[in-house]
């Protein structure tokens, strides 16, 4: 039962909703977290998408994932400081109109208060400084010439000769940088001299990123082909030490964990794609209506 005499009793003793080797999700932990979402979609009146037994089980999940996260960052040593917090809160304020403003907004829209919030994006916070500091990540620059994957061979060879020429003009001391911009055919990138934002593991597609993240740095690889066409790149920085995207490392954590569920959160169904991800889409919702970070 969630009626109120069962929310007021899990709020003062902590009964638990799941262990994990993490911690302990408490049912105050989760009743916080349910309450908020279902007053964001009764506001927004749409309330009556969602499916509750659906969103039950991501709200544990998540809670989860938040215990094992955070266990991690203790053994990184990694910490998110009350001052930084506060920067990412005060930032919020000036861009939305203060305090009261962004008081107003949380309290109408999901009945939190402002303690709560940076809660919130403490835990954001995290996610984002394991992301930035602890997964591999590499900074590149490449050039494109394109070649459907149905391409007939004539198209392919000829593709294949435009890279190989560019690649032995780089070989001769070409600039990598002032080829991309003349010759790259990935629209965007090219006008940057072939400059990459940081990527992980799985953001781009396989026969890229296995050529990305073992090419030494500074060097030229070989012309290669995926489903865009041809390919060369230089890889200019590596940063760290995690071999894998944010999602892989997480789900692998997970899967090496010792996780006994308690509060029974459905009754068979699968999960519906209104409920996907529900709880990571309400809170970035929230710190996205303030122009967060």
């Amino acid at each position: 039962s969630e009626s109120v005499a069962v929310k007021m009793v899990a709020r003062v003793v902590p009964y638990p909703a799941a262990f994990t080797s993490s911690g302990v999700v408490t049912m105050a932990e989760y009743y916080h977290e349910k309450d908020y979402i279902n007053h964001f979609y009764a506001t927004t009146k749409q309330d009556s998408t969602i499916n509750q037994s659906d969103l039950k089980k991501q709200i544990i999940t998540q809670l989860i994932e938040n215990k094992i996260i955070n266990n991690e960052a203790i053994k990184m040593k990694f910490s998110v400081e009350e001052d930084g917090v506060d920067l990412a809160i005060n930032k919020i304020y000036e861009s939305n109109g203060g305090i009261e403003e962004v008081k107003k907004t949380l309290t109408e829209l999901y009945d939190l208060s402002v303690d709560q919030f940076k809660d919130l994006v403490r835990s954001q916070l995290i996610r984002e400084k394991i992301s930035n500091e602890a997964i591999e990540k590499v900074t590149a620059r490449h050039i494109l010439i394109r070649v459907d994957e149905g391409a007939t061979e004539e198209k392919v060879n000829e593709a294949k000769a435009n890279i190989d020429k560019l690649a032995t003009e780089i070989a001769g001391g070409a600039s990598f940088e002032e080829v991309a911009k003349r010759s790259s055919e990935d629209v965007g990138s090219n006008e940057q001299g072939g400059a990459l934002e940081p990527f992980s593991r799985e953001e781009m597609v396989k026969e890229f990123e296995d050529v990305a993240f073992s090419q030494p740095l500074n060097e030229v690889s070989k012309p290669f082909r995926s489903s865009f066409g041809w390919h060369i790149v230089k890889v200019e920085k590596k940063t760290g030490f995690i071999h894998a995207s944010f999602d892989g490392w997480l789900s692998n954590l997970k899967n090496k964990s010792i996780i006994l569920i308690l509060y029974k959160t459905s009754v068979g169904s699968s999960i519906s794609s209104n409920a996907i991800k529900v709880v990571v889409l309400v809170v970035v919702l929230i710190i996205a209506l303030f122009s967060a970070l």
